[in-house]
């Protein structure tokens, strides 16, 4: 029963998250230490007017010489700008490792801990109630199925007796020995002790489901069923 009622596994579960909220209300009076890791990255494009370059030198040009000797050329390196798009990258990566414990919180920590362990000790109250309660419930319903059972024994041996009554009762109707009352009157007896013998098997058969509710059994044959 204790392993296979669902009300009392469900408790079970129930319990188990009351003790994990007062571990986790517990935990925190403890320091705790913290890492944030990251990586960033940017890549930016700028859109402007530039001056004309090979391989990164300006373009210069001769426009004349100096009393026209070419040993004395005239160098031109200012052109008219033109649009061009630089792009730049930009990564990096960072990590932060901080402890934080609180001292004093106006003993809110306190007393959520409290609460949470009074949660936890009304929980294990409602579990132990339900499984006494259960256990009570099984060992009525089970002396009642066993009770139901002698029953059902008494009731097929009254109707054993019955039917040879019957059939006693029958021959000496025929040998005339036995009026038509007398006959009726032991078959209706008969009939009598059928029903309570069907009656006694129905309510042997409603003990035993009862059994088989309280140790889960019928949710176990509804899954094999399936």
């Amino acid at each position: 029963m204790v392993s296979s009622n669902t009300n009392l596994q469900n408790q079970f579960i129930n319990q188990e998250l009351l003790r994990n909220t007062t571990e986790g209300m517990r935990a925190n009076i403890y320091p705790s230490l913290l890492l944030n890791l990251g990586v960033t990255g940017s890549l930016d494009k700028l859109n402007a007017k530039f001056r004309p370059t090979e391989n990164g030198t300006p373009v210069k040009s001769t426009v004349g010489y100096v009393n026209d000797d070419s040993a004395f050329p005239v160098v031109q390196t200012s052109f008219a700008p033109e649009y061009k798009t630089q792009s730049g990258y930009s990564y990096g990566t960072y990590g932060n490792l901080s402890l934080r414990w609180t001292i004093f919180q106006g003993g809110q920590v306190k007393r959520s801990i409290e609460n949470a362990r009074v949660q936890e000790k009304v929980g294990q109250l409602n579990t132990d109630q339900l499984k006494l309660s259960l256990e009570n419930d099984l060992t009525t319903n089970y002396d009642n199925y066993n009770l139901r059972q002698q029953l059902v024994s008494i009731a097929e041996t009254k109707v054993s007796a019955a039917e040879l009554n019957m059939t006693l009762a029958s021959e000496r109707y025929k040998n005339g020995a036995l009026s038509a009352i007398d006959l009726r009157i032991v078959q209706e007896n008969y009939r009598n002790a059928a029903l309570e013998n069907f009656l006694a098997i129905y309510s042997c058969v409603d003990a035993r489901v009862a059994l088989m509710r309280l140790t889960g059994g019928l949710i176990d044959k509804s899954q094999i069923g399936k």
